[in-house]
């Protein structure tokens, strides 16, 4: 029986993608706050000018549309990337990609499969990114009817 390759764990890029982690959830913890303390000072400004008000929400929520569009369209980029050259070179992972858990080798038809999910799974990211500023916009649109 032939004894599975298992390519090691890069501890440095465990570390950077933990450290990444944290302070994305902090990021967010203050955003939020901010967000919050926000929407209450527009409450506010709606009891005084409401289309102020309106102009201000759509405001808040175009760029947050704009920030989702680019995230889910350069992570789909990426895992496109990724997936081709699953393919090109039949091994999962593809040789010289650093790992953050210990992961299994894989070559011929699973890595064919799997880099064939993950090209969906980019594709399918592409598209939400894509289309969530088209559903954004008819939102907004029946807001300001």
């Amino acid at each position: 029986m032939e004894e599975k390759k298992i390519i090691k764990a890069d501890k440095n890029l465990r570390k950077s993608v933990i450290i990444l982690i944290v302070l994305l959830v902090i990021f967010g913890i203050f955003f939020i706050n901010y967000f919050q303390k926000y929407l209450k000072s527009l409450e506010a400004l709606a009891d005084d000018s409401p289309e102020l008000a309106i102009e201000k929400i759509l405001s808040a929520l175009k760029i947050v549309t704009i920030s989702i569009t680019i995230f889910f369209t350069l992570a789909g980029l990426y895992y496109i990337r990724l997936a081709i050259l699953i393919l090109r070179t039949n091994e999962f992972p593809p040789s010289g990609i650093r790992v953050v858990k210990d992961t299994s080798f894989v070559t011929g038809k699973d890595a064919q499969r799997r880099g064939i999910g993950i090209l969906i799974f980019a594709i399918l990211l592409i598209v939400i990114g894509l289309l969530f500023p088209i559903y954004m916009n008819k939102i907004f649109k029946i807001l300001l009817l």
